[in-house]
């Protein structure tokens, strides 16, 4: 599941890899139309916005680490707790048993 800067990042690398191939249809001497140089000369622009979002998915994936982990601390919590009460249930079973035990050898 890609996130919006992950998919931007795509759609803009498309454009550039369109532009590129402008590019070489002009550089071997193909007159290309009005707005097919219009969408060469957005070039440096598309290529700061792929770096922009890259940052953001950077940062992004960080944010959602942080959630993972923090998910996955609570859950360790949850699971100690557990094992904590299962243990005072069974420290507190085996001390009724002994006192039990107790009362019958008197």
């Amino acid at each position: 599941d890609r996130s919006e800067f992950a998919k931007a990042i795509l759609r803009i690398e498309k454009k550039l890899r369109e532009i590129e191939a402008l590019e070489q249809q002009q550089a071997e001497g193909k007159a290309l139309a009005p707005l097919q140089l219009e969408k060469i000369s957005k070039k440096d622009d598309l290529k700061a916005e792929v770096e922009e979002n890259k940052v953001k998915e950077e940062e992004y994936q960080i944010e959602l680490a942080k959630q993972k982990e923090i998910e996955e601390a609570k859950k360790r919590e949850e699971e100690v707790a557990a094992l904590k009460q299962q243990m005072q249930a069974s420290q507190e079973m085996q001390s009724q048993m002994n006192r039990k035990g107790k009362g019958k050898g008197k």
